[in-house]
C-alpha cells in the first residue's frame, strides 16, 4: 500500500512510527513528466514489497513547505529512511533501474 502524505506532521509521524524497517518517500509533482513515468515503477515496487517497506508519496504541488524542510531541490527524488526516521539514502531522478536497485539493496540489508 502506498500512502499519499497530506502534511509535514503526517510524514514525520509515519517515519517515526513505521512498523517496517525502512520507508521510501517519493517526492513528485503532478506536472512533472519524469515523475509520472517513474511513478508506475514506484507503485509496482510498492505492491511487490508491501509487507517489507513502507512506501510514501509527497506531492510537492500540495505540500511545498516540505521542499525546504526535506532538502528536495530536484524532482523526482526518493529518500530512504530507517525505522527511527533517519535519512539513510537517496536517489535523484527518474531512473527505473536505480530505483529497482535501491529497493533490492534495502531487501538485501534485512
Amino acid at each position: 500500500m502506498v500512502l499519499l502524505i497530506d502534511s509535514i506532521e503526517q510524514l514525520n509521524r509515519l517515519l517515526k512510527l513505521n512498523k517496517m524497517e525502512t520507508s521510501i518517500v517519493f517526492y513528485m509533482g503532478r506536472w512533472c513528466e519524469p515523475c509520472k513515468t517513474i511513478k508506475k515503477t514506484f507503485l509496482r515496487l510498492a505492491a511487490e514489497n508491501e509487507n517489507k517497506i513502507q512506501f510514501l508519496i509527497v506531492d510537492l504541488d500540495m505540500l511545498d513547505e516540505i521542499v525546504s524542510k526535506m532538502n528536495v531541490n530536484i524532482i523526482p527524488t526518493f529518500h530512504v529512511f530507517s525505522k527511527n526516521g533517519s535519512l539513510t539514502d537517496q536517489l535523484i531522478g527518474a531512473n527505473e533501474e536505480k530505483l529497482e536497485k535501491l529497493v533490492e539493496n534495502i531487501n538485501k540489508s534485512k
